[in-house]
């Protein structure tokens, strides 16, 4: 909290922001600790939620900056107070090794340019052959092609995942349920994009939204049809 603290007090008079908002969840044990770091608090909400506190909206293909906006998360904050107190850059990262191919899952603490091979031995290695790796969760997460990939600066986890996770869901034709649409937070049609994007129409994709459309994978998750 204390270096996350030197991190907003620097980005607030280099940036000249006339007001800190801080947005933790305080089911989290330790996030209530940044109350007493020197914040100006607004309000105690959600993380999901903290966006809104500025009341700003953010337009399509525009950025938080855009509106006049920093939105900057604990551990940049915690990494630029440590540079700016010792003159460590970001060499290590916290990440999460787990998984069902995993022997042993754990929180640790890597070198930037560890090769992912590494990370997993000391997480005791595998327990099944690993038929899918992934940078990050399993929403958003991206396939990794190679174990000598390296841990890099935005990496904050690893999940190796067995045959029985790992194996693509067969499909079946959409049913027209509605579900993607609402639990999309921002309330895209998946189904007219994918229309759209077979027909190779661009117009309709400029005019569906699907630059909004942030791959958090929640269409994908609660399709019946367990179309991707």
């Amino acid at each position: 909290a204390a270096l996350g603290a030197i991190g907003v007090q620097t980005l607030v008079l280099g940036n000249g922001c006339g007001q800190e908002v801080v947005s933790f969840d305080p089911q989290v044990p330790g996030e209530g600790d940044f109350t007493g770091a020197g914040f100006g608090i607004v309000g105690v909400v959600l993380d999901l939620e903290g966006f809104g506190l500025t009341l700003r909206i953010i337009g399509n293909g525009q950025l938080p900056i855009d509106v006049g906006c920093v939105v900057i998360n604990c551990t940049t904050l915690a990494a630029i107070g440590a540079f700016l107190k010792t003159g460590m850059p970001l060499t290590h990262k916290c990440v999460t090794v787990d998984g069902s191919a995993i022997a042993s899952p754990k929180n640790v603490i890597v070198p930037i340019g560890t090769a992912i091979s590494d990370v997993f031995e000391f997480a005791g290695g595998f327990k099944a052959e690993p038929q899918k790796v992934l940078y990050g969760g399993p929403m958003m997460g991206i396939s990794v092609p190679s174990l000598d990939a390296p841990i890099i600066k935005n990496t904050n986890a690893m999940l190796a995942f067995a045959e029985n996770e790992a194996k693509a869901p067969k499909t079946s034709s959409c049913i027209k349920c509605g579900a993607c649409i609402n639990h999309c937070p921002f309330g895209i049609n998946p189904t007219i994009i994918a229309k759209a994007l077979k027909a190779g129409d661009i117009d309709t994709l400029k005019e569906c939204g699907t630059t909004l459309c942030m791959e958090c994978g929640c269409c994908s998750y609660v399709c019946p049809a367990n179309r991707p």
